[in-house]
C-alpha cells in the first residue's frame, strides 16, 4: 500500500506568489511605461498586472487543490477495491 505525503505545494504556492509580486513591483518600478493610467478610474497598467497575475496565481492554487483532492480519492478507491 502507497501513503501519500503532503508535497509542500503551499509552500511552494506562497513563495512563487512572492516572486511573482517581486518580479512585477521591479518591472514597474523600472519602466515609466508602467505608470501610465490604463483606464478611467486611475488604475495603471502595474496595478493591473499585478492584480492579475495574483488572480491567476489563486486559480492555479484553487486547481492544484481540487487535483490533490482527487488523488487522495482516488486512492482511497484504489485501496478499497
Amino acid at each position: 500500500m502507497r501513503t501519500v505525503k503532503p508535497n509542500g505545494s503551499s509552500e511552494i504556492d506562497q513563495s512563487l506568489e512572492k516572486d511573482i509580486g517581486e518580479n512585477i513591483h521591479e518591472l514597474t518600478r523600472n519602466s515609466a511605461a508602467f505608470r501610465q493610467p490604463e483606464n478611467g478610474d486611475g488604475e495603471t497598467l502595474a496595478d493591473t498586472l499585478v492584480r492579475e497575475a495574483f488572480e491567476t496565481a489563486r486559480e492555479i492554487e484553487n486547481l492544484i487543490t481540487e487535483l490533490q483532492g482527487l488523488r487522495k480519492k482516488l486512492l482511497s478507491n484504489s485501496n478499497r477495491i
